[in-house]
């Protein structure tokens, strides 16, 4: 799958496309003081691909790409959020056993819709963590229980097969 993709990928609109993005961030960070005292959000950077064919195979889950160099890197101290299937005590002890620094709460999904009912403490979750992630099996359930505030800021959770796993490497990519 990833060299069917890497073969159909343009690299001079890719190495255009990172130019602009690094223009523009650099454009954005001169008046970071002034848009920080006006605006209490975060400046993030998202990346969409789409395809200029349908699959022959099309289906609604996002599709994994390895990326070379992923957005959680060791110099950095990101906090990242997993939402998973209930019972959650299980991927609680599971994940606390890789011992992932950069993971730093994981919620059950009745926790999910028990204690962030309001919109100030969905705004609290979205300003408390960098990134989510969620179990395949409940991201379709996401959207309604996090509300608009999550897509507006593009810090939507990605998905991740949790169950089934072996190794720490789904979690760190």
């Amino acid at each position: 799958m990833q060299a069917k993709v890497a073969e159909r990928v343009d690299l001079k609109q890719v190495v255009r496309a990172a130019k602009a993005l690094k223009a523009f961030v650099q454009k954005q960070s001169e008046s970071v003081v002034e848009r920080a005292l006006l605006n209490d959000e975060d400046q993030t950077i998202s990346v969409t691909f789409t395809m200029t064919r349908v699959p022959s195979n099309p289906s609604p889950k996002p599709q994994v790409i390895e990326v070379e160099h992923p957005f959680n890197r060791e110099d950095q101290n990101s906090r990242v959020c997993v939402i998973v299937k209930d019972p959650a005590r299980d991927f609680k002890d599971q994940i606390q056993s890789l011992k992932i620094p950069c993971i730093a709460k994981v919620i059950g999904l009745d926790k999910l819709k028990r204690n962030f009912k309001q919109y100030k403490d969905k705004r609290q979750l979205l300003k408390d963590y960098d990134a989510f992630l969620a179990d395949v099996r409940i991201y379709k359930m996401l959207p309604e229980l996090l509300g608009k505030e999550f897509y507006q800021r593009k810090k939507y959770p990605s998905p991740i097969k949790l169950h089934g796993f072996d190794s720490a490497q789904a979690l760190e990519q």
